[in-house]
């Protein structure tokens, strides 16, 4: 004889004739996992290019170190036995010899929108005190930026955070940060990242239908045979059905 129960019931009847097996079934919502926050930028906190002994770095344009390229000027790379840096052990001052540029390419995912970030601080050594850099996402200008090195050293060197949005339109995008300092004492810059906060959502060509799936659970003579929502019931209810024998019930 076939029997439709509630599921509370089958809880209860399951608990008494013992302990689940390992082939019991969980009931659960489901549950959307959080987005990926790793950076899609290589290198961003200057560490795969090793610097020697003397403390420091320069790459003239046309140079690549880590996952960056020098398109004009100069830039020093620094180890934090020269100055601190914001992120690991060695950051950038993006006026090496003369104002510097640098930048690299980013596989992107066009209408997905993207967060930028960089740490900036300012070579405390001279004048002037007031460093400024520029921020590019291809053509589009992010932020001019400035920072004040008064008051700071390099043991405190202050590394303020800037942060922008922006949407990538197509697959390769040029992240490129110049220096708009024109003097050998630049502003120094280091954990830069580009995190994916979202992405394009697809329209669904069709809706999923219900199912009986058959689940070979027994506990003692009962065989939970199949899960199925019930007509008139809520998405919160859920119809179970039975086989066995040699038991008895009340209504709850």
């Amino acid at each position: 004889m076939m029997r439709q129960y509630p599921l509370n019931l089958l809880l209860i009847l399951f608990l008494a004739f013992g302990v689940l097996s390992s082939a019991a079934l969980a009931i659960g919502t489901p549950v959307t996992l959080p987005l990926s926050s790793q950076s899609i930028v290589r290198d961003g906190s200057f560490e795969e290019s090793v610097v020697p002994s003397h403390h420091f770095s320069t790459y003239g344009a046309g140079s690549t170190f880590g996952g960056w390229t020098v398109s004009t000027g100069s830039i020093d790379l620094l180890s934090d036995r020269d100055w601190q840096a914001a992120d690991g052990r060695q950051s950038i001052d993006l006026s090496g010899n003369s104002a510097g540029t640098i930048y690299q390419n980013l596989q992107t995912v066009a209408g997905t929108t993207y967060q930028v970030r960089l740490a900036l601080a300012g070579n405390p050594t001279d004048v002037p005190s007031i460093k400024h850099v520029g921020v590019w996402w291809d053509s589009t200008l992010l932020g001019e930026l400035s920072f004040d090195t008064a008051g700071r050293s390099h043991q405190s060197m202050g590394w303020k955070f800037f942060t922008f949005t922006i949407q990538a339109d197509k697959s390769m995008t040029r992240l490129q940060i110049q220096s708009l300092t024109n003097d050998a004492n630049g502003p120094a810059i280091d954990a830069i990242s580009v995190i994916p906060l979202d992405a394009p959502t697809a329209t669904p060509t069709s809706s999923p239908t219900a199912t009986t799936t058959p689940i070979p659970t027994t506990v003692g003579k009962l065989q939970l045979q199949s899960i199925t929502p019930a007509e008139g019931v809520t998405n919160q209810q859920t119809r179970v059905t039975i086989r066995g024998s040699g038991f008895s019930t009340n209504p709850l």
